[in-house]
């Protein structure tokens, strides 16, 4: 589906209250899921059709951003989309919100898409990480979801 960039937002929270009306709970395997099929799924007009243009982050890390949330592990996907004629890039943050204390001893890390020659083999990577493996037993307290230009 071809859509507008101020649309992706609303294209993913549909896609995430699709999957919970559903009865479906939100792990790390879902984030995973919904992050890659939303990224094939979606094309974004004034996107080139270019690896470095539309790409996919996996990060993970405890953090307290002073927020609401506290200190907390963030398991994360984020879609990143550069558009040809601006110089900052736009960023579509999907993460899964957990308390930290499983994860006190897991190093922060992070993985582009584009560094591998197929998306499954970036998926499988991921899928071996630490985090993630923590995080697939751990259930999550909430989800965010954050759609900005940097």
């Amino acid at each position: 589906m071809q859509i507008a960039l101020t649309e992706v937002k609303k294209e993913y929270q549909k896609e995430i209250e699709r999957k919970l009306d559903g009865g479906e709970k939100l792990a790390a395997e879902k984030l995973i899921e919904i992050s890659v099929s939303m990224f094939h799924a979606l094309k974004v007009n004034d996107i080139p059709a270019r690896p470095d243009c539309d790409m996919l982050l996996f990060q993970y890390g405890v953090y307290d951003w002073g927020d609401n949330l506290g200190r907390h592990f963030s398991l994360n996907v984020t879609r990143q989309f550069i558009k040809e004629d601006e110089d900052e890039p736009y960023q579509l943050g999907f993460s899964l919100i957990y308390k930290h204390g499983p994860f006190k001893n897991c190093k922060a890390f992070n993985c582009w898409s584009f560094k591998f020659l197929r998306l499954e083999d970036w998926v499988d990577h991921i899928k071996n990480t630490q985090g993630y493996l923590l995080a697939k037993e751990t259930t999550a307290k909430a989800y965010k979801l954050t759609f900005e230009q940097c």
